[in-house]
């Protein structure tokens, strides 16, 4: 049977919602193209086959199919697909040293044939550092891409994450800096949402609660703006923080009874609730079942009045 048949089955099967056939179709072919000499070929569908074996929960087929693409030799290009691909199986594996590991082999040391491939790396590589604590190397890696990415969105988008970068190294000023250049860039309500949640770290970070406070507010609207439910839940758990570190508890309850219903008009209600109500559990944990059932209870009252 010929590569092309194999992979057209493959595609059938997962236009039939059957994407572990279509995995094994891939990998069939992959060994035709290998039985012909063409690694490149074979690299990509195992690469291909490899994202769907993690789709499927099978980690160990993906890492398998992910390693055999990365030892066929191919082009950087073909390659880098290979060990970004094992850097995620490692990652849904809960092995994020593994998965950096494959992002820094990802990455030749010569010239790169694609340099907005390479930025794409340093991207996941940032973020990976960053969650390790390793700010310095988030910087370092989120400053390549940026250069790389110049004049795109793309760019603007790692600028919010080379601003956070820098916050967690150490450096509100510079983190400023970078954050205003992101921001003036771009008129997306999604990414102005995300901006203004990394300048409400900043000003958290300074301890400057009414920036803190109208960074929330406008992250929310933003995000409200886009549509986009993390980073609006994200606001308004911050605002409920901000309210609650004030005293001012309807308030704190107020912003999270109020994400519920609009998180419920976004995605549905059952969806809003799994979202929202984890937060007021905690609020409640907290404060006592006393002070939050006060809470409620005032502003259940206050949301009854008539506004003039």
């Amino acid at each position: 049977m010929t590569a092309a048949h194999l992979v057209r089955l493959a595609n059938e099967a997962l236009e039939a919602g059957d994407p572990a056939t279509a995995a094994d179709r891939l990998v069939e072919a992959a060994g035709v193209h290998g039985q012909s000499g063409d690694q490149r070929g074979r690299a990509t569908l195992l690469t291909q086959a490899s994202l769907l074996l993690r789709v499927v929960d099978r980690p160990d087929d993906a890492a398998s199919a992910a390693r055999a693409a990365w030892d066929t030799g191919a082009d950087v290009v073909t390659r880098r697909a290979a060990a970004v691909e094992l850097a995620e199986v490692a990652r849904s594996k809960g092995d994020p040293d593994t998965a950096t590991a494959w992002l820094y082999r990802a990455l030749p040391a010569a010239d790169d044939p694609d340099p907005v491939g390479r930025a794409r790396v340093l991207v996941r590589l940032a973020n990976l550092e960053a969650a390790a604590g390793r700010f310095t190397a988030a910087v370092r890696a989120c400053e390549e891409a940026v250069e790389a990415l110049d004049g795109s969105d793309e760019a603007t988008r790692v600028r919010l994450e080379l601003s956070g970068a820098l916050l967690g190294a150490g450096h509100p000023g510079r983190a400023t800096d970078v954050l205003d250049q992101a921001m003036t860039a771009t008129d997306d309500p999604a990414v102005l949402a995300e901006g203004h949640l990394v300048a409400l770290a900043i000003a958290l970070r300074q301890h400057d609660g009414v920036r803190a406070r109208a960074s929330a507010a406008s992250a929310r609207a933003e995000a409200l703006r886009a549509g986009a439910a993390v980073p609006y839940l994200a606001a308004a758990a911050a605002q409920a923080d901000l309210a609650d570190s004030a005293g001012d508890l309807v308030g704190a309850y107020e912003s999270l009874a109020k994400a519920w219903v609009t998180l419920g008009d976004l995605l549905g209600r059952e969806v809003g609730r799994a979202m929202v109500h984890p937060l007021l559990l905690d609020l409640r944990s907290r404060w006592g079942t006393e002070a939050f059932a006060q809470a409620k209870a005032a502003y259940e009252q206050r949301r009854r009045q008539p506004t003039s």
